[in-house]
């Protein structure tokens, strides 16, 4: 964060823009661009940006066409690939521009595909960091819609299958809209004064509402038939199910909610912003459950009608519910097993047998700061990326920019060009990197530079900067002053070095941050300061924060839920006993996911797999939370009705069975709910397998 506050003190507003790109490429995998296809695009593209008024939005245009344009011939090749098969222009794009960096973008994909079409021997293709999260954005936007129109009619046909009532399903929509309009409205002024919302926000709030509304009418109108068909008035029905339901409610939204806040805790604003909005949705999911829900059903008696579902008689009749009746069920059934002793801890042994694996596999966990596992699957921004790391090494698109700040003076001197220097040999040193991918004033591509020799015919900075010399007038001149305008500051008391990996920057960012940056440290001294400034180094930065405080908030939130259940059951050994099914859980969920994203042990099953060599960092810390709630949520509600009956008189071993009979329907179709939105948005979204 200092690099970044640096950067901006020395650079001001250049500091504040981006980068995308126009890829131009052959279709023949053996074919050559041309370059004048490559100038009459490039024109195109000019003439487009003065058009469509994105002259503020646009800052400059680079290419081999504007170097050649602009005298600058010495430059102009390195936006052609080595194997001549592909060409680059460079499009730097303010941040606060109007119209909008988003405008120009959704304007220049549009007429990219346009340009496409006019000649079958080349591809035009957009792609850049902007470009993809935009597409990120859309694709969520997307997800919904999927959510919207798919996965909850779906949801909504189980649930009328299950409560056999097409009146009683109306309340599910009811309570998904109600929280829908609460949340986004509460929302709204939070995302505009107090923390910005990612692009992941809304559709994780959306489907943690529709999930979990659904799942929490289902508890208590499920229970309200069963003390409906059991007699006594429309009052005495809700009031029961409220004890009952109600409660379980309460308690297992009280601990998906604490999971959320605990994403509050983390040092990102992005991970606080997704755990404030889910935390939103959920509290008022569990108030609208508990509210409007008993509301309903006290006020408005058309849901005190029986089912009037076309199926058989006997799905239309509502009769008491017995013990006899209960015992002819297969859930209670199937449970003669798992209530035996010998066959408990056979099925015990087995299961541990299975998930040992790939729990031991947790050895091989890797966490990847990889991001293209969030890249939506097919979109045009992943294929182009794709195509350029054909023709052009990921690291001289995307640099690591090292600023080297004169404290004491000015960097145009022998003495900041000396120890500049000696700083870029040692960086060539450095696995992965080469000199001829270190560009700065001072060091051009393995070519060391000097302030002044003393002469002024011979080769150095302070002769190409003078245009009256015969060097100054020269191409070489007039390119090397194009490179510092762009690199040194106005007051030229700052530079900046930009250095290129041979490897994909977006891999292997901490291992590289871990070795530079102590050498930066070490040229350091009173009269020039060095810092890396680059998005990588901020997300290495970001991740190994967050890595961080991720024990303390699997901590904190173990110790929140032990307390709770110890409050709610009044019993020490049930909390902990859900402490270690919750761990065995964890372990078997983790397990799984490093032998899939690190271990390879299915890249049998996909081909995207061979490219995965690692978890991205993110995925542990939001699917933590899932995973804890989700499994408190029907673990509460099996063991809530499991004390029930044991209160009621029965012995351990048929309040068990009993309990499975009354929950396991309902446990069974609620889990549709729960998962179809994350899934439809998982599948739809990313590229990861997973």
């Amino acid at each position: 964060m200092v690099a970044k506050h640096e950067l901006r003190a020395k650079f001001g507003s250049s500091s504040k823009s981006t980068t995308d790109y126009l890829l131009l490429r052959c279709h023949d995998d053996n074919g050559t661009i041309s370059r004048l296809f490559v100038n009459e695009t490039t024109i195109t593209l000019l003439q487009f940006i003065q058009d469509g008024g994105y002259n503020e939005t646009v800052g400059a245009v680079e290419g081999y066409y504007t170097m050649m344009a602009e005298g600058q011939g010495l430059l102009a090749p390195i936006f052609i690939s080595r194997n001549g098969h592909s060409s680059i222009v460079s499009i730097n794009l303010r941040f606060n521009a109007k119209p909008s960096l988003t405008d120009f973008l959704r304007d220049l994909h549009k007429q990219s595909k346009k340009w496409d079409t006019w000649n079958d021997t080349y591809d035009i293709e957009v792609f850049g960091y902007d470009i993809t999260v935009l597409d990120v954005s859309d694709f969520c936007i997307r997800d919904l819609e999927r959510i919207e129109y798919i996965a909850l009619p779906l949801a909504l046909l189980v649930l009328m299958f299950m409560l056999r009532s097409i009146t009683l399903v109306l309340l599910p929509i009811i309570n998904v809209l109600a929280c829908s309009a609460v949340t986004c409205a509460v929302m709204y002024p939070v995302s505009s004064y107090v923390i910005q919302i990612s692009v992941f926000g809304p559709p994780i709030m959306l489907s943690l509402i529709i999930a979990m509304s659904i799942d929490y009418s289902l508890f208590v109108l499920m229970r309200f038939k069963e003390e409906a068909c059991n007699g006594g008035s429309n009052t005495d029905a809700v009031n029961r199910s409220m004890l009952h339901a109600g409660r379980i409610v309460l308690t297992s939204g009280g601990v998906l909610l604490a999971t959320y806040i605990g994403l509050v805790v983390f040092p990102l604003e992005f991970i606080r912003a997704i755990g404030v909005s889910a935390a939103a949705g959920l509290f008022f999911t569990i108030v609208v459950s508990l509210s409007l829900t008993p509301a309903l059903l006290l006020i408005l008696p058309c849901f005190r009608v029986p089912g009037i579902i076309p199926c058989i008689k006997k799905c239309r009749e509502e009769k008491p519910i017995n013990v006899d009746d209960l015992t002819k069920s297969l859930f209670f059934r199937s449970t003669h097993y798992l209530t035996s002793t010998w066959w408990a801890v056979g099925i015990c042994v087995a299961g541990i047998v299975v998930m040992f694996p790939f729990i031991f596999a947790i050895k091989d966990f890797y966490i990847t700061m990889d991001d293209s596992q969030l890249y939506p699957m097919g979109s045009d921004s992943v294929k182009a990326f794709d195509d350029l790391k054909e023709d052009w090494p990921a690291g001289l698109l995307m640099p690591y920019n090292v600023l080297c700040v004169a404290d004491t003076g000015i960097v145009s001197s022998n003495d900041f060009f000396n120890h500049t220097n000696a700083l870029a040999r040692e960086i060539d040193a450095i696995d992965g990197i080469s000199a001829n991918h270190i560009l700065s004033v001072t060091f051009l591509a393995g070519v060391e530079m000097h302030w002044d020799n003393g002469n002024g015919l011979e080769l150095n900075a302070r002769t190409l900067l003078n245009g009256s010399t015969p060097l100054g007038r020269s191409q070489l001149g007039a390119a090397y002053r194009g490179l510092w305008d762009a690199y040194v500051n106005n007051d030229t008391t700052a530079a900046i070095m930009k250095v290129a990996t041979d490897f994909d920057p977006a891999v292997n960012i901490s291992d590289f941050v871990n070795t530079i940056r102590p050498l930066l440290e070490r040229y350091s001294n009173d009269n020039y300061s060095y810092y890396l400034s680059s998005s990588f180094a901020e997300q290495a930065d970001c991740v190994d924060l967050t890595l961080k405080y991720f024990p303390y908030v699997i901590g904190g939130t173990a110790i929140v839920v032990l307390v709770l259940l110890m409050v709610v059951f009044r019993s020490v050994f049930i909390a902990a006993r859900v402490v270690v099914t919750l761990s065995l859980t964890l372990l078997w969920v983790f397990g799984f996911a490093t032998a899939v994203f690190s271990a390879g042990w299915f890249n049998w099953a996909s081909g995207k797999l061979d490219d995965v060599h690692g978890l991205y960092w993110l995925g542990p810390v939001l699917t933590f939370s899932i995973i804890l709630g989700l499994g408190l949520d029907y673990d509460i509600f099996l063991f809530s009705r499991i004390v029930e009956f044991r209160q009621r008189g029965f012995s351990d071993r048929l309040a068990v069975r009993f309990g499975v009979e009354r929950t396991g329907a309902i446990v069974t179709g609620a889990s549709p709910f729960v998962r179809l939105p994350p899934a439809f948005h998982a599948r739809n979204s990313t590229q990861s397998p997973a």
